[in-house]
């Protein structure tokens, strides 16, 4: 959860698709604490799941532009 959005909740190594057609994976904690808790998505890598920590955080809370769709979580497709 954050203090832009509150109502989102994502797990670390979520992987989402924003407004704008672009993937995003959520970042570790340590990048989240830092104010970047999104990572652009790995082109072909297969996702890790949520208990794994997430990648290294490269773009702000609010870059991804909303809404955003999870499309796996825990390494398994969304429903």
């Amino acid at each position: 959860m954050s203090e832009e959005f509150p109502d989102e909740e994502w797990l670390d190594n979520d992987l989402v698709i924003d407004a704008q057609g672009r993937l995003f994976v959520r970042a570790d904690r340590d990048s989240i604490a830092e104010g970047w808790p999104w990572a652009y998505a790995p082109d072909g890598a297969p996702m890790n799941p949520s208990s794994l920590p997430g990648p290294e955080g490269s773009v702000e809370e609010t870059y991804p532009e909303r809404p955003l769709v999870l499309l796996v979580r825990d390494g398994r497709p969304a429903r």
